[in-house]
């Protein structure tokens, strides 16, 4: 889906813009979404993917930082154990900081002990957990041990979490998630009670090639373009 794609869509909220959160792993992809977002003023920010922990990293991140849309990167589907004990990986986080630019990170609870530490040995990094590390949304109070993880991260200032991946928590993605709001109260709550809302971005990625997250503030984050019902619970219930 391109911005013009979206912007045809009817929709019960409309955003003034969106960052986008790339997910291939080809290099040139990147400088494909700034060009298109040269001529996109509805792209308003850009998270990309570039090889953490390669020769090429240092350079790569010159390359695309210079560009003032580019704010970070995300790490998926990579194996996150050990990395840390490496020095080129910490270096090249230690750039990403010097840059001011943020780190997603997108997993299951995997991610969470991987951020903690990370937090500790790059206090300035901005880490953002996706998809609310995989957590399984059944409307009921999430499991104490998630629990225990969020908590422990929450003392890091620097790591911050999107209210994302709600609808595929439920193990539901057909269009046959609960449509009651009262059901993902439990998992919101506890973020909320957590993290407060400075520190949480409301986000729905779709299933196209960019995904999204609204530059619309909502909350104290940000709402996604969607008109999924993820987002309209948050607005209802805070």
């Amino acid at each position: 889906m391109l911005p013009k794609d979206y912007l045809a869509l009817p929709v019960p909220k409309p955003v003034s813009g969106t960052v986008v959160v790339e997910a291939s792993p080809l290099l040139e992809d990147n400088q494909w979404v700034l060009d298109l977002a040269a001529h996109e003023p509805f792209i308003v920010g850009f998270v990309g993917n570039l090889p953490v922990g390669s020769e090429g990293f240092a350079g790569h991140l010159k390359r695309f930082a210079a560009n003032r849309l580019f704010r970070g990167i995300r790490l998926r589907d990579r194996k996150l154990e050990g990395t840390l004990d490496d020095p080129a990986f910490v270096s090249d986080l230690k750039l990403l900081a010097g840059h001011d630019l943020s780190l997603d990170l997108v997993g299951g609870t995997e991610i969470l002990p991987f951020a903690y530490r990370l937090a500790e040995e790059v206090p300035p990094l901005r880490i953002i957990i996706d998809h609310l590390a995989g957590v399984v949304v059944d409307g009921k109070a999430p499991p104490a041990g998630w629990v225990e993880k969020m908590k422990a991260l929450a003392r890091r200032p620097k790591v911050f979490f999107k209210l994302s991946g709600l609808v595929e928590g439920t193990g539901r993605s057909d269009g046959s998630a609960p449509r009651d709001v009262g059901f993902y109260r439990p998992v919101l709550d506890a973020m909320r009670e957590m993290f407060g809302a400075e520190r949480l971005i409301v986000a729905v990625a779709n299933l196209h090639r960019l995904t999204t997250l609204a530059s619309a503030r909502l909350c104290g984050g940000m709402v996604a373009p969607d008109s999924h019902r993820a987002a309209c619970a948050i607005r209802d219930l805070w």
